[in-house]
């Protein structure tokens, strides 16, 4: 039976796993989506023929910085930290994802304590059961019961 919930967990682990970094990929992809529209946007709200030019060699550059990222988000998401973002709602969502990424790992982290410190309180509880728990192993009242048991008469120097 435990078996199977240990499978089970695992089963749900990983599809949440799957769902976080399929969100992920999503707000990443919205978030190279809003760049490439600000940077369009930027580029027809140019008048000054020099602005133009100027903007038109900026807007190429980044463009190219874009269609270079690496296709796995965590590669992106690292060369996009570097990046100057030229449309505001884009940096915005993009500063929301690395903060949403963050508490993930936090929540995690937590999640995996908790449960390694609930193993922990389990096996210390089985072990009181069975008499095996360290508080009896090495309680002084057995030490001192082995000893005349033994015969011992060892004595502590100080």
């Amino acid at each position: 039976m435990e078996r199977l919930r240990k499978q089970r967990q695992k089963q749900l682990e990983r599809y949440s796993l799957d769902n976080v970094f399929k969100d992920i990929e999503e707000k990443l992809d919205n978030v190279l989506r809003l760049e490439r529209e600000g940077i369009d946007e930027r580029l027809k709200s140019a008048t000054d023929g020099s602005a133009q030019r100027i903007l038109e060699r900026v807007a190429k550059k980044r463009r190219e910085h874009l269609d270079n990222l690496p296709q796995e988000p965590g590669g992106a998401i690292r060369e996009l930290q570097g990046y100057e973002f030229m449309d505001q709602r884009a940096e915005q969502a993009f500063q929301k994802l690395l903060e949403e990424i963050k508490q993930n790992v936090v929540n995690t982290y937590f999640k995996q304590m908790a449960s390694r410190w609930a193993n922990v309180a389990t096996g210390h509880q089985r072990a009181s059961r069975n008499g095996t728990g360290p508080q009896r192993i090495g309680a002084p009242e057995a030490r001192g019961r082995a000893r005349r048991a033994t015969g011992s008469t060892t004595t502590r120097t100080s």
